[in-house]
């Protein structure tokens, strides 16, 4: 066998370990900081209508959902979804 076909086959060998290693590294990246925005739970914004929850709570919208509880957002849902200069 030609040595230049050793040479290359061993290269390519080399080259995808390399490969795998490079593309397990991004995406251990890619869950672990996944995992950081998963564990703060959904974001529950505070809603500016009347209140008739039970006491201490007041209403929230989850994902749209408007229900009783506590917020854990400073701001409302609709002014985080504000076109900022508006």
């Amino acid at each position: 066998m030609d040595k230049s076909v050793l040479y290359w086959s061993a290269f390519v060998r080399a080259k995808g370990v390399y490969m795998r290693k490079i593309v397990g590294i991004a995406v251990s990246g890619l869950f672990l900081s996944a995992g950081a925005a998963l564990a703060e739970g959904p974001r529950v914004y505070a809603y500016p209508g009347e209140n008739f929850c039970p006491t201490g709570l007041q209403p929230v919208t989850i994902s749209g959902v408007i229900s009783c509880g506590t917020p854990n957002q400073k701001v409302s849902y609709s002014a985080m979804k504000a076109t900022p200069g508006s």
